[in-house]
């Protein structure tokens, strides 16, 4: 994480936790383009704060270089919502299928914070786009997702829990065809 590492808030005194908050706020601004605009409109839609967000669902389609991230957000004053992030031209950066599949099937995991930036792309001669999820429990550490665009949309919840059951990762090649 490059502004909300885990020691932003927690070891932080109030003044450089306000002045990461700043930075923060000013990088945002200076994001450029279509994309840049979504991730400005993500960031100011709230009550869409991801904190302490569950992980419901996330489809990797390999083929089309496409993710659909869905998490379990809100709280009481603001009500719960399934909250779908799908990324196009996208891979997730770390951790590994492996770790991946266990974070999602743990079931208990929270977005601790999340941020989104630019850096450079697979091939470094572009810039792309990347959103970090820093998780808790701390063991599972962060998902990164490199992207090149993203959409988001909200379902509402009665209260908070999951909408998805059964398999909670999905690793296909090619996408699902239609029915």
């Amino acid at each position: 994480m490059r502004f909300f590492s885990r020691d932003w808030a927690s070891r932080m005194d109030d003044h450089d936790v306000e002045r990461v908050i700043v930075d923060y706020e000013a990088h945002l601004s200076a994001l450029q383009g279509s994309v840049g605009a979504k991730i400005k409109s993500f960031g100011t839609s709230r009550p869409l704060s991801l904190h302490d967000g569950l992980l419901d669902h996330l489809l990797i389609t390999t083929a089309t270089r496409s993710i659909c991230l869905s998490l379990a957000i809100g709280d009481l004053q603001v009500g719960y919502a399934i909250l779908q992030l799908s990324y196009r031209g996208a891979e997730v950066v770390c951790p590994d299928a492996e770790l991946l599949r266990t974070i999602f099937q743990t079931r208990n995991v929270e977005i601790h914070y999340d941020e989104f930036d630019v850096g450079p792309s697979q091939d470094s001669l572009t810039s792309c786009f990347y959103h970090r999820l820093s998780l808790l429990p701390e063991e599972f550490g962060e998902i990164v997702i490199r992207f090149d665009d993203f959409d988001f949309s909200t379902t509402s919840m009665s209260q908070r829990g999951y909408a998805s059951f059964g398999e909670t990762l999905e690793i296909e090649a090619h996408p699902p065809e239609a029915e």
